[in-house]
């Protein structure tokens, strides 16, 4: 799997990222340096790790809001998925997107989280990780007084998703607004 080392000619929002912080769960260190220098030209903060477990003791000792955890799903000790389970037990307001160079099988999904093949495209990484941060809270966690927030949760639900056509890396030298 090849992944260029330069994410490319891309412009940082600052002002609206800047704020938002990822943590990033890679073994593959090409990978790691290649997702943490896009994310950075993007104007994320990024928390990196080698592995789940290094993940999960870096997101304990951080202070502040964790927004996004892009994991591998396939790292030694610790895999993607039991990172996530843990991490969205102690942090439930982490979004979590799952990556994975699986060659073919089906994944299944707890709700809200997302999966991103790879190989891929460092615009296709932006776009979805833009998007997926953009993404409104449930009206209940906006309106704590209000009755609709005493209703018991709804069970989750589960997403499967077939992952057997991953997307062809490329450099990529969009901006970060994806325009």
């Amino acid at each position: 799997m090849a992944f260029p080392t330069d994410p490319g000619n891309i412009e940082a929002e600052f002002a609206v990222n800047s704020d938002m912080t990822i943590l990033l769960a890679e073994d593959d260190e090409q990978v790691r340096k290649f997702v943490s220098t896009l994310l950075h030209g993007c104007g994320y903060h990024v928390i990196e790790a080698i592995d789940g477990i290094g993940a999960l003791q870096k997101a304990r000792v951080f202070e502040g809001t964790i927004h996004l955890l892009l994991s591998d799903i396939e790292m030694p000790n610790m895999t993607g998925i039991e990172l996530a389970i843990q991490l969205n037990k102690e942090r439930p307001g982490t979004k979590i997107l799952l990556i994975s160079g699986l060659a073919s099988g089906m994944l299944v999904l707890n709700n809200g989280w997302q999966f991103l093949p790879k190989p891929f495209l460092a615009k296709m990484l932006r776009d979805r990780i833009r998007d997926f941060l953009a993404e409104q809270t449930p009206i209940t966690e906006h309106l704590p007084d209000s009755p609709i927030a005493d209703v018991p949760p709804i069970a989750p639900t589960l997403g499967v998703v077939n992952i057997e056509e991953p997307a062809a890396a490329t450099r990529d030298g969009s901006n970060c607004s994806g325009r």
